[in-house]
C-alpha cells in the first residue's frame, strides 16, 4: 500500500512537472512569435527606443510645468497684452476676457479674472477676501504649477467668505493662527485666480470693480511686488529638446511630492524630470533622438485627447455630442491621472475646478457628429425642463480652435441666465443660434457668432451647479445644423 502512495506521488510530481515545463516552453514560443514580429524593437537602436518611451510618459507628466512657466513668463518677464504683472502681484483684469487675448485656455466672459504668481519658496502670502453685500458669485482658486487645485475660498457651502486667509508653501514653518483658514500649496509657486462675476453692463462692472479693489494680495515678508525675473522658458519649437530642459528646469523649481518618487528616479534614467540633468546636451545621440521624438509625439497625444476631452480614468461621458468634464478635474494627480492633468485639465484651460464649484460640458461636433464649422448655421434647443438651475449661473461661450474668444463686429461671444435680452419661447423653452451672419429678427437677442469657414468649439459652464450637473445625469440638447 505505502509503495503504490510512493508511486502515485512520483507520477503526479512528474506531471506536474512537465505541465510545467511544457507552459515554459508554450510561453517561450509565444514570446519569440511576439519579438519576430515586431522588427522595429528587434533592429533598432535600444537606447533611443527606451528614451522615447520614458521620455513620452515623463513630458505628459511635466506639460502642465511646462505650459505654467511659459503663462508665467509672458505675464510676468515679457508682458504680451493686457496682463503684466510683478512675482506676488494681484493683477485684474478690470473687463471681461476678450479675443486680443490670445493665451489660450478656453477664458470665460463672466468672471473677469484676478490673478497672480505667488512663489512660496521662502515666504507666505496672505490673501484678503472683501466683503460682497449684493451676493454676486465670486471665489479665489489656488494652484499648484501642475494645475492641480489646493484650496477654493469659495461660497459653496454658504456664509461670510470675506476675510484673511494665510496661503503657505510646502516648507512653510511658521504661525498659522489668526486667519480664517490656510492653504497649504504642494509646490513652491502657485497660480492663484479670484473670479468676480459680472453680467458686463457698465452698471454692473462698476460694483465688479468694487469688490476686485477688496481683493488684497501681501507677503508676509512684505516683499514688495516688483520683480520681474522668472524662469526663461526655452524655444520647443526649434527643438523638442528645448521644452524637456525647460521641463527639468521647472520641475527642480518645483518638485513634485514624494508620492511621485518612484517615477522622477525613472524619468532620471533618461535625463528627465526633478531629479534629471540641467546638460541634455551632453547626454548620447542616440537618447537624445528618442528625447525629440517624444516630445512630439506626446504632444500630438495629449492634443488628440483634448479635443475629445479624453479621460483615462473614464471620469467622463458623452451626450448628444457634448462632453462631461471628468468628474476628477482639478485634483487628477490624486489618482496619478497624469494624462488627464495634462491633455484635458491643463492644455485646454489652464486650469480647472473641481466639478461641484464649476462643472463644464464641452462640444466640438453637431448633432450629427459632423465638427463644428462657421460655414454652417446651428440652432441649440432647450426644452423648458432642460434649462440649467444653478446656485450662481450659466453660459455657453464659443471659442476658436486656439481656444481663445472669436473675434467678431458684434462684440458677442457667449449667451446665459443673465443675458438680459436674450428671448426665451412663450412656452419656456429657448433656443441659441450660432452662425456667421446676424440672424433675422428676434433670432438676433440669441445669437452667437462664428467666423465663416473656421472650426469651433463650445463650453457650456455652470457654476455652483445643481446634482444633476455634479452626477452627469442632466441631457443637454445637441447642436443641430439648421
Amino acid at each position: 500500500m505505502k509503495k503504490l502512495f510512493y508511486t502515485l506521488i512520483t507520477l503526479f510530481a512528474i506531471g506536474t512537472m512537465a505541465a510545467y515545463f511544457y507552459g515554459f516552453e508554450k510561453l517561450g514560443r509565444q514570446l519569440t512569435a511576439l519579438k519576430s514580429q515586431n522588427k522595429e524593437y528587434k533592429n533598432g537602436d535600444w537606447r533611443e527606443m527606451y528614451a522615447y518611451e520614458v521620455g513620452k510618459q515623463a513630458f505628459i507628466y511635466g506639460y502642465p510645468a511646462v505650459y505654467y512657466a511659459n503663462v508665467r513668463y509672458r505675464f510676468i518677464e515679457k508682458p504680451e497684452g493686457a496682463i503684466s504683472m510683478g512675482v506676488n502681484e494681484l493683477f485684474a483684469n478690470r473687463i471681461p476676457a476678450t479675443p486680443e487675448n490670445k493665451f489660450g485656455g478656453s477664458p470665460n466672459r463672466d468672471t473677469p479674472y484676478s490673478m497672480a504668481f505667488v512663489n512660496l519658496t521662502n515666504d507666505a502670502a496672505v490673501f484678503t477676501m472683501p466683503k460682497n453685500p449684493d451676493g454676486r458669485y465670486y471665489n479665489l482658486q489656488c494652484s499648484d504649477f501642475y494645475s492641480d487645485i489646493y484650496g477654493y475660498i469659495t461660497q459653496l457651502k454658504g456664509g461670510d467668505i470675506s476675510g484673511e486667509y494665510l496661503i503657505v508653501g510646502p516648507n512653510f514653518k511658521g504661525d498659522t493662527t489668526g486667519y480664517k483658514d490656510v492653504l497649504r500649496s504642494p509646490t513652491n509657486w502657485s497660480f492663484i485666480i479670484a473670479r468676480t462675476f459680472t453680467d458686463a453692463t457698465e452698471a454692473d462692472l462698476k460694483i465688479c470693480h468694487t469688490i476686485q479693489d477688496g481683493y488684497k494680495l501681501r507677503m508676509l515678508s512684505n516683499s514688495p511686488a516688483t520683480k520681474r525675473d522668472v524662469l526663461n522658458p526655452l524655444d520647443g519649437k526649434s527643438d523638442p529638446l528645448n521644452a524637456l530642459k525647460t521641463m527639468n528646469a521647472v520641475m527642480i523649481e518645483n518638485p513634485p511630492p514624494s508620492r511621485d518618487d518612484a517615477l522622477m528616479n525613472l524619468y532620471a534614467l533618461v535625463g528627465l524630470g526633478s531629479k534629471g540633468s540641467m546638460k541634455l546636451d551632453t547626454l548620447d545621440e542616440s537618447t537624445k533622438k528618442g528625447l525629440r521624438r517624444a516630445v512630439v509625439d506626446a504632444m500630438g497625444l495629449m492634443e488628440n485627447a483634448s479635443v475629445k476631452y479624453g479621460s483615462i480614468t473614464n471620469k467622463n461621458k458623452t451626450v448628444n455630442g457634448w462632453v462631461w468634464a471628468p468628474t476628477n478635474w482639478g485634483r487628477m494627480a490624486q489618482t496619478s491621472d497624469f494624462f488627464g492633468r495634462a491633455a484635458t485639465q491643463c492644455m485646454v484651460g489652464i486650469l480647472e475646478h473641481w466639478v461641484e464649484e464649476a462643472t463644464k460640458l464641452r462640444t466640438f461636433n453637431d448633432k450629427n457628429g459632423d465638427a463644428l464649422n462657421g460655414k454652417n448655421k446651428y440652432k441649440i434647443h432647450f426644452e423648458k425642463n432642460q434649462i440649467p438651475h444653478p446656485k450662481a449661473f450659466w453660459s455657453i461661450t464659443a471659442y476658436n480652435d486656439k481656444y481663445n474668444l472669436i473675434e467678431n463686429e458684434a462684440k458677442l461671444y457667449c449667451l446665459g441666465n443673465y443675458t438680459k435680452t436674450m428671448k426665451y419661447n412663450a412656452d419656456g423653452s429657448l433656443d441659441m443660434y450660432l452662425q456667421a451672419e446676424k440672424p433675422d429678427g428676434d433670432k438676433a437677442q440669441n445669437w452667437i457668432p462664428v467666423t465663416n469657414g473656421d472650426d469651433f468649439n463650445l463650453f457650456f459652464r455652470a457654476y455652483l451647479p445643481e446634482p444633476s450637473w455634479i452626477n452627469q445625469s442632466y441631457i443637454c440638447p445637441a447642436v443641430e445644423k439648421m
